[in-house]
């Protein structure tokens, strides 16, 4: 397991990551923290990140992230992230993220075939 500063110190010093799992951060007490540093100094071109059960960050940070690093993701993993509802996060994933493939959004089921065929229209055809 890695710590908050421990995960700072590490993604300070990687220049050319492209997929980044962070799954599961039994010890990384300010993800917020996290989520700016990728922000403001992405260790790279990310492709696509996955933040399953971040359950401590903020939507804020992450509608931040994804105006800033959105454009390059094809996968995104908010599953168990029950602190961001996906009501507010998909408007933000279809605006800021327009080459996304993969979207896990596992536990997120408040309304969710409304909104998956508000911005999914071609799955839901009749």
């Amino acid at each position: 397991m890695v710590s908050t500063s421990e995960l700072h110190l590490l993604l300070s010093k990687l220049k050319n990551l492209h997929w980044l799992n962070l799954g599961a951060p039994a010890l990384i007490a300010d993800q917020d923290s996290i989520i700016h540093l990728i922000t403001e100094k992405p260790p790279g071109l990310l492709r696509g990140i996955n933040l399953w059960y971040w359950d401590k960050i903020s939507f804020s940070s992450m509608r931040q992230f994804l105006r800033c690093q959105g454009q390059f993701l094809l996968e995104l993993d908010l599953g168990w992230c029950l602190n961001i509802g996906h009501h507010d996060v998909l408007p933000i994933v279809s605006s800021n993220c327009p080459n996304i493939v993969a979207l896990f959004l596992t536990a997120h089921y408040e309304n969710y075939r409304f909104w998956a065929s508000k911005f999914c229209k071609s799955l839901f055809k009749n």
